[in-house]
């Protein structure tokens, strides 16, 4: 009998029959097969390494246009098969469309940023550009390179553009959409960490070439004062050097375009490292938690940094509120479905790796003082 959950010509049960033969090679012992609303469950128990198991089960299933999940239940270790949609190609036409746009608004904002330069806007203009777009792309790459390395379909970066008067950063980031989901747990965990990762870096690098070119200042200046980034705070007293009252006035360093490009970067990963929703620290705590407690996590973190914009407002001033408020609402409003195998642990090596993306999000957060 044919079940209107699969294609009209697939038999369900040939379907059932298939996907049990095929766990059988892969390795699992079949307990139990039936069909649960349309849908052909295994109940089963693995002869051997639960993970290597269940790639081999996907290599099988794969080219039949089936695709496994695994999951938990109570009674053991669950296998249902879902049809494999078709990957729709996306056009390039509206990527191409954002990524102009927001070369558009960046430029303006950089424009803008260096009415005072020497060099003239122009120049500084294009160099703002340049180091946004480097560590917008160096971010965005870092997904896409982990993504094809694990057989992951992924869309190509759609860049957000932001007017200035919108922004002052002229552009509210970019991201990639997956067509396809994370095979298992460390295909989740690259995929979420090595874009900050890789953005992270970048904004390092800028923020090293953008400081020697900064000014200090003695005494009032105009401009906007910046929320306090720890590791950015850490690379001034590096670069610049310790930066000290002269005659009781204040010394402040007006920031040249890089530097703000590489300050901005660093305020994008934070933003990316909380641990809600889809967003990249969403993915990372997934594959350490359950759908619910990555949701009271994400939670957590956006509240927590509600306090602490409230408790250090010289620090942060109002800037993190609506940040904070959105990724609340995110985590609030999104169940991460996880990796189609849900039941793997996390490789040993990954687990020490994920202590990099915490230090990271505490750098560019936390009001750690630098001396």
């Amino acid at each position: 009998m044919a079940v209107p959950y699969w294609p009209d010509e697939l038999d369900a049960y040939e379907v059932l029959r298939a996907v049990e033969e095929a766990a059988a090679r892969a390795g699992f012992t079949v307990l139990e097969a039936s069909l649960s609303h349309g849908v052909p469950t295994l109940l089963v128990q693995p002869r051997r390494d639960v993970k290597r198991a269940f790639e081999d089960l996907m290599e099988l299933l794969m080219s039949l246009r089936i695709m496994p999940v695994l999951r938990r239940g109570p009674q053991g270790l669950i296998i249902r098969a879902v049809p494999m949609r078709a990957v729709k190609k996306g056009s390039s036409r509206v990527p191409l469309i954002l990524f102009l746009a927001t070369l558009g608004t960046l430029f303006a904002t950089g424009w803008l940023l260096s009415a005072d330069l020497p060099e003239g806007p122009l120049v500084g203009a294009l160099m703002y550009v340049g180091a946004m777009m480097a560590i917008l792309a160096t971010h965005e790459l870092g997904h896409w390179i982990a993504a094809r390395l694990h057989g992951v379909t992924v869309t190509m970066p759609y860049f957000i553009p932001a007017p200035p008067p919108i922004s002052i950063f002229g552009t509210f980031g970019a991201f990639i959409q997956q067509k396809t989901p994370a095979p298992n747990k460390d295909a989740l965990f690259d995929i979420g960490v090595a874009g900050p990762l890789a953005g992270f870096v970048a904004a390092v690098a800028i923020t090293l070439i953008g400081l020697p070119l900064s000014k200090i200042v003695v005494g009032p200046v105009r401009g906007i004062t910046l929320p306090y980034i720890p590791a950015y705070a850490l690379l001034a007293r590096l670069v610049l050097g310790p930066l000290h009252s002269i005659a009781g006035e204040e010394v402040h360093i007006t920031l040249h375009p890089i530097a703000f490009a590489g300050w901005t970067g660093m305020l994008v990963t934070m933003l990316n490292l909380i641990p809600a929703g889809s967003l990249d620290g969403g993915h990372i705590a997934r594959c350490f938690l359950g759908p619910r407690e990555q949701m009271a996590l994400g939670v957590s973190a956006s509240l927590f940094i509600v306090f602490l914009s409230m408790a250090f407002p010289g620090l942060y001033g109002a800037w993190y509120m609506p940040m904070a408020f959105l990724a609340l609402l995110m985590a609030l409003s999104y169940r991460h479905p996880g990796p189609l195998d849900d039941v793997s642990s996390l490789s040993g090596w990954r687990k020490l790796l994920a202590l990099v993306p915490v230090v990271i999000f505490v750098l560019c957060l936390f009001p750690i003082p630098v001396p």
